[in-house]
């Protein structure tokens, strides 16, 4: 798929324990721990993606680092390779079992010598390290080169709409939706086309089972992203920070997306719970290179591993079963006002002034409780 070649440098330490990295520059000091290797340059391959063996070979020593390649980055540029899932411009591959820190001594005594040779190869995994399968959601509309890298790993493509079937044509592992578990290889890489629609519709029960299924988005930011890992579907909202209890509290029908600060988030969290009845929620990073691989599940799952500082981006999924806990199917008060004729602009006037009600939110409560009466 990919073959890189480095030369080795005497300032090489790879204590890093958190990336390892190959870089352009033919010079480095000690304090760059991450890199293993300098003069790094492209011998063949283009972009890559999906799950990838990256082997590092120097004199009789190599070493094997597993990884989820990134079909942003651009060949011939620095390649590194992170634990984490942050793709920035230089992310060759994320979700790594291996960093600096983790090669063998042995390894690491050669790629210090200034005269080292070093190969790097990079060549397609049979699966995700950690053994689940994998969907990506990509809109039709993105990187032509990173479309064609994602379409060359994935075991199967469902296209979604007309447009998105045209982009990948009637080869035999192009199906249209639903698409269910039984229809993916073991450890299977899934890839999801639409144009006309949030991608995913069609698969969402392998959105439901992040157990199995590790979720990635391709040219979607970071509001559509989360809104479109959810297995929910229907109407979608995307809120304002300054009304957000409000905007918690109305329409638990409807996904809620959400901007916040990380600190804020176990607030968020309890509100959504509380006031509409929410237990699940997709959750990522606002940056590009942040939001690729949103998170969905239960909401004191993703607090335990959500970020701790800046913002954040989630999408509440509706309450199960329609309106919140809090939110009663029948109000006594404001059916007998409205019984006695009192306009229903005037009785959410006074429901309003009930604690963790806002105006709007009490007005769209009012008009739902008049039409079932």
């Amino acid at each position: 798929m990919l073959l890189l070649t480095c030369r080795g440098s005497a300032e090489i330490r790879a204590t890093h324990d958190r990336t390892l990295e190959f870089t352009t520059d033919s010079a480095i000091t000690g304090r760059a721990t991450c890199v293993v290797g300098v003069d790094a340059a492209l011998v063949s391959g283009g972009r890559v993606a999906g799950p990838v063996r990256v082997t590092i070979t120097c004199g009789d020593q190599r070493a094997v680092v597993r990884a989820l390649a990134s079909s942003a980055w651009r060949p011939g540029g620095r390649a590194v390779i992170r634990r984490s899932g942050v793709r920035l411009a230089n992310t060759l591959a994320t979700d790594a079992d291996t960093t600096a820190a983790d090669l063998p001594r042995e390894l690491v005594s050669l790629l210090a010598r200034p005269d080292a040779e070093i190969e790097v190869r990079v060549d397609r995994d049979e699966g995700r390290w950690d053994g689940r399968g994998g969907v990506v959601l990509c809109h039709a509309g993105a990187d032509p080169e990173r479309l064609a890298a994602e379409i060359a790993a994935a075991d199967v493509v469902v296209a979604e709409d007309q447009e998105a079937r045209a982009l990948v044509g009637d080869a035999a592992r192009v199906v249209g939706g639903p698409l269910g578990e039984a229809y993916v290889p073991e450890g299977g890489r899934v890839l999801v086309l639409a144009s006309e629609d949030l991608p995913g519709a069609s698969v969402t029960a392998l959105l439901g089972a992040p157990e199995r299924f590790a979720v990635e988005c391709v040219g979607l930011p970071a509001p559509l992203a989360v809104a479109a890992a959810s297995p929910a579907r229907g109407r979608l909202l995307v809120g304002d920070r300054s009304r957000r209890r409000e905007q918690v509290r109305s329409a638990p029908e409807s996904r809620l997306v959400l901007r916040v600060p990380a600190s804020s988030l176990e607030a968020v969290f309890a509100d959504a719970e509380r006031l509409r009845g929410t237990r699940t929620a997709a959750l990522a990073g606002v940056a590009a290179s942040a939001c690729e691989q949103p998170r969905w599940g239960e909401l004191d799952a993703l607090l335990a591993e959500a970020p701790r500082g800046g913002d954040v981006v989630c999408c509440l999924d509706p309450a199960p079963g329609g309106a919140g806990e809090d939110e009663p199917g029948e109000d006594p008060f404001v059916a007998a006002l409205l019984a006695e004729g009192v306009p229903a602009r005037t009785v959410a006037m006074a429901l309003a002034q009930r604690p963790d009600w806002g105006r709007k939110a009490a007005y769209d409560f009012v008009l739902r409780h008049r039409s079932r009466g």
